[in-house]
């Protein structure tokens, strides 16, 4: 399907009109995050993500997010925190789940936009998500400091992993994720991620 449209505006209009909404401004342009909506007081917002794409991003965040906070390797951060790819000109993006290190944490302001891209991102790609809005996004993180980058497809149960924008492989249901140095101890399975939803009350590390 085809993305959502693309509002060209200054930046500073787009941080008064959409700061804490799903939108990322991307050349000059406010660009939503899935399609809109009109809610019943007539303002257009983004639809909600499903629940299976909330489940998914929580099921991430809580395996990666405990690793971090139990071995103090870091900061994670939910999905919807805003982030600048670059300044100048302005790129602000946002994704399901990121983590800082604690020499990046300490460089940012609780309350605003983090002044660079995440050390680690998730991106899950959505049935509104084009080849193209997929592989810029990628391109961006890499090269604006993200060391690590997991994009995941839910339907194909499969994982694209960056270090460069040179250097990324596909993941299936059968292999260990690659976390790099950023969590060297962590051994997490792709079936972990994508188990299904009858098995969520049991440890899904747990074979």
């Amino acid at each position: 399907m085809a993305r959502p449209a693309a509002y060209p505006m200054t930046f500073e209009e787009f941080d008064a009109r959409y700061s804490g909404k799903r939108y990322e401004y991307v050349d000059g342009c406010a660009v939503p995050r899935a399609p809109e909506t009109t809610l019943e007081n007539g303002e257009v917002d983004v639809q909600p993500k499903t629940p299976a794409q909330q489940m998914l991003a929580l099921r991430v965040g809580y395996l990666v997010g405990k690793h971090v906070l139990d071995h103090r390797l870091g900061v994670p951060l939910p999905n919807g925190v805003g982030f600048f790819m670059t300044q100048d000109p302005p790129e602000l993006r946002e994704c399901d789940f990121a983590f800082l290190t604690p020499e990046n944490a300490i460089r940012c302001t609780l309350g605003e936009y983090l002044p660079f891209p995440p050390d680690f991102a998730v991106e899950i790609v959505t049935e509104w998500d084009s080849e193209d809005y997929v592989r810029r996004k990628a391109a961006s993180y890499l090269a604006n400091g993200t060391r690590l980058l997991w994009v995941m497809y839910p339907a194909a149960q499969r994982v694209d992993v960056y270090h460069t924008s040179a250097d990324s492989r596909t993941y299936s249901l059968s292999e260990n994720l690659d976390t790099a140095d950023l969590f060297p101890t962590l051994e997490l399975p792709v079936s972990a991620i994508f188990a299904p939803v009858k098995d969520v009350t049991r440890d899904p590390l747990q074979s």
